[in-house]
């Protein structure tokens, strides 16, 4: 029996936690809380992506979308 400590360093993994493969993939991330942008940046950036943005405005984002090929979106800009 694994006790507490084993399970954390080794925990069982899911099919849905592997880490996707995008690269070169142009994502646009239009997002207005800054924390949250990073992250969002990161995550996808650590996977392969090109990141477009984070863009705080839709104006901004605007700028971007001829070469995005998915975004993330905030839908509640300012709010």
């Amino acid at each position: 029996m694994l006790n507490k400590l084993e399970r954390t360093r080794n925990p069982a993994r899911r099919k849905d936690d592997e880490v996707r493969d995008l690269r070169g993939v142009r994502i646009l991330i239009v997002e207005d809380d800054w924390v949250l942008a990073g992250d969002l940046a990161k995550y996808f950036g650590n996977m392969g992506a090109v990141v477009l943005g984070p863009a705080a405005t839709v104006e901004h984002a605007s700028m971007h979308t001829e070469l995005a090929e998915a975004a993330i979106l905030d839908v509640n800009l300012n709010g």
